[in-house]
C-alpha cells in the first residue's frame, strides 16, 4: 500500500467532517469529507466527498465506513473511499486508516490485484 494523502478530523458539532490532501503525479486535491446525512440505509455511502477549488466545493465521490475484518487492527474503522470526476481517466479507490496517533488518518492506495 502507498501513503497518497492525509485526513484531519473535524467536527462542528453537528456532522463529522474530515479536511486533508491527497497527492500522485497526476492529482493534488484538498479534500472535504462530510458525514452524508441522507444516508438511505445500511448499504448506502456514509460521507460525501469533495474537491475544494478556492471557495467551491466540487462533489467528486462518496465513502463507506466500514470495520478491518482481520489482523492486528481487527475491529477498526477506516473509510473506503470512491473518487471519480469527468476530468478523471477512471474512478480511483482508496482507503483512509488511522493514523499512528489515532487524531488523524492515512489515506492509502493499493493496486487492484489482475485475476
Amino acid at each position: 500500500m502507498s501513503k497518497i494523502g492525509y485526513l484531519n478530523k473535524s467536527s462542528d458539532g453537528s456532522y463529522e467532517a474530515y479536511k486533508g490532501q491527497l497527492r500522485t503525479i497526476e492529482y493534488n486535491l484538498k479534500l472535504l469529507i462530510e458525514r452524508d446525512p441522507e444516508q438511505y440505509d445500511e448499504n448506502s455511502p456514509t460521507h460525501v466527498v469533495f474537491a475544494l477549488i478556492g471557495e467551491d466545493k466540487v462533489p467528486i465521490g462518496v465513502g463507506w465506513r466500514k470495520e478491518i475484518q482481520r489482523g492486528p487492527q481487527f475491529g477498526e474503522e477506516f473509510l473506503s473511499i470512491t473518487l471519480s470526476d469527468p476530468s478523471f481517466r477512471e474512478p480511483l479507490n482508496v482507503s483512509a486508516f488511522k493514523d499512528k496517533n489515532g487524531d488523524g488518518f492515512e489515506i492509502v492506495y493499493r493496486r487492484p490485484r489482475q485475476s
